[in-house]
């Protein structure tokens, strides 16, 4: 009623870095302020411009939020310490204490983790397939006091709720991934049984950096020896071989795709893309049809079990002399993709470290 009687009170913009800051803390803290959150992070970026050194400032006030606050405020904390690493605020110290709160919760949640996912095991055991939704299982589980600790239950919301912001600043740095990638895998194994979120820190920690290809046209009869870097799918990885002059006459994908293949560009495209190729592993080369892969649509359908699926990782490739072997044949099956990159902040690439011969190559193919 006051608020029509004399107009509401528009909030004024800042003058100073400190009145910033206290907005933005209290558009954390305060559920009331939450709508507020991005226009007050935006105002304290301003003052960035100005002065860098306010990026640790800020930092070192928001991450006590994480650890303080109830889960809902807690994650706000948690995304705007994301923002601030996202943005160039690279200190080794704030980086390994944001991650380990996430570590420290995954920690504490382990035990309803492990109840979950033993009577997950039990009901599919007994083929009691009307009790294996997880969703109850965990809903019921969670909230059993008798069974699962109040702090523990905590710990596993506070897993779901970071995880996306873990992702985000891990997938930022190869160097990241491989320092906390032991600290994690295990625990972000088991917690995959109730947060599909955790699939995704699971596959960011599997990522290959500088790893040894060989891909070979067996069509065109061209091929390189080289490594590949920061790939999360092999669709990604036939977008990024798809763009490389010593496969293509003229590159089959335009620069705008790319570079949201490849990381320098956005990570979700309107585009629409079809594979050049199908894409098969070394193991092809034990059938004696193998070269069919040659020959057209009808027959390289017969040979999918050798496919390396778009869907599927540059991990899932075989190793063959201590590379991932690819493949490339005719594409029997043109199928259109939505073009994006599964981590906005990882940079991949395929480099050429040396082209085979014609002799080499057969070699590599047995003939």
């Amino acid at each position: 009623m006051f608020g029509k009687l004399f107009g509401k009170k528009k909030s004024q913009k800042p003058q100073s870095f400190a009145e910033a800051k206290d907005l933005l803390i209290e558009s954390i803290s305060e559920e009331s302020s939450n709508k507020h959150l991005a226009k007050n992070f935006d105002y304290c970026v301003e003052f960035f411009e100005e002065d860098s050194s306010r990026l640790r400032d800020l930092a070192e006030s928001v991450f006590p939020l994480i650890v303080s606050l109830p889960i809902a405020q807690a994650a706000l904390a948690m995304s705007i310490c994301a923002s601030l690493i996202e943005r160039g605020y690279r200190d080794e110290e704030f980086i390994d204490k944001v991650v380990h709160v996430y570590i420290d919760c995954l920690t504490e949640a382990m035990p309803f983790f492990k109840l979950l996912e033993e009577r997950v095991k039990i009901a599919e055991e007994g083929h009691d397939y009307a009790n294996t939704d997880i969703e109850v299982l965990y809903k019921v589980l969670i909230n059993d006091r008798n069974l699962v600790l109040e702090n523990v239950g905590e710990s596993a919301r506070r897993v779901e709720a970071f995880s996306w912001n873990i992702i985000a600043v891990l997938s930022i740095s190869p160097s990241y991934i491989a320092k906390y990638k032991s600290q994690l895998k295990d625990y972000i194994s088991t917690a995959m049984v109730c947060y599909p979120v955790c699939y995704w820190v699971l596959v960011l920690l599997e990522i290959l950096f500088e790893e040894p290809i060989v891909v070979i046209d067996v069509d065109n009869q061209v091929g390189f020896e080289g490594k590949m870097s920061g790939v999360s799918d092999n669709f990604q990885l036939q977008y990024l071989l798809m763009g490389m002059s010593e496969l293509n006459e003229q590159p089959a994908i335009n620069e705008n795709d790319l570079s949201v293949a490849n990381g320098s560009g956005i990570h979700i495209s309107n585009s629409i893309l079809v594979g050049k190729w199908n894409m098969y592993t070394h193991e092809i080369l034990n059938q004696e049809d193998w070269q069919e892969i040659k020959v057209g649509p009808a027959k390289t359908v017969e040979l999918q079990d050798f496919w390396i699926m778009g869907k599927d990782t540059p991990m899932d490739i075989p190793m063959h002399d201590g590379k991932r072997v690819i493949l490339l044949g005719r594409c029997s099956n043109k199928q259109p993709a939505k073009l994006q990159r599964t981590f906005k902040n990882m940079k991949a690439s395929v480099a050429v470290d040396k082209i085979l011969t014609e002799e080499e190559i057969n070699t590599i193919l047995g003939l």
